[in-house]
């Protein structure tokens, strides 16, 4: 069942090509660095932009979404405390190699995807299971959760 509320947007994930973008989290695996804001660093969370991931950066622009590309992992049994999003208004979530091992918790909702917009804005938190959470993420700056739930259901 897909779900859409004020949390999260789930889509199938097919509108991207996963192997794509598994391919590209191989040729960047080994250049991830700890995840840090100003906030704090976030041991176990780390993170590898890709700002010159072509393949995405066209379907944004044929989208006509602004988003930062970038992949994040979390290892296994590390729990992400519950959080909003340094400075993004939301974000295009797909997780790679088929998993849902480990749901976001929004506002004390759980909600298992393998695609979804999801609304950063809220406070939300993972609790990973046994593997590393590998996630490809577009951070969207300059649109509102809508905007873009609405944008990705009508691509």
């Amino acid at each position: 069942m897909t779900v859409r509320n004020h949390h999260i947007n789930e889509f199938k994930p097919t509108m991207f090509n996963l192997q794509m973008l598994e391919e590209e989290f191989e040729r960047v695996k080994d250049e991830f660095k700890t995840y840090q804001d100003p906030r704090g660093k976030h041991e176990g969370f780390m993170l590898k932009q890709v700002p010159d991931f072509d393949y995405v950066n066209n379907i944004c622009n044929d989208m006509g979404i602004v988003a930062k590309p970038r992949f994040y992992t979390l290892d296994p049994h590390t729990y992400l405390v519950p959080h909003i999003d340094y400075g993004t208004s939301c974000s295009i979530n797909i997780l790679l190699y088929d998993q849902q091992n480990a749901p976001v918790n929004v506002e004390g909702v759980e909600y298992k995807y393998n695609a979804c917009v999801l609304n950063v804005q809220k406070e939300h938190s993972v609790r990973n299971g046994p593997l590393k959470r590998i996630l490809f993420k577009l951070s969207i700056f300059d649109q509102t959760y809508e905007e873009i739930c609405d944008i990705v259901n009508n691509y």
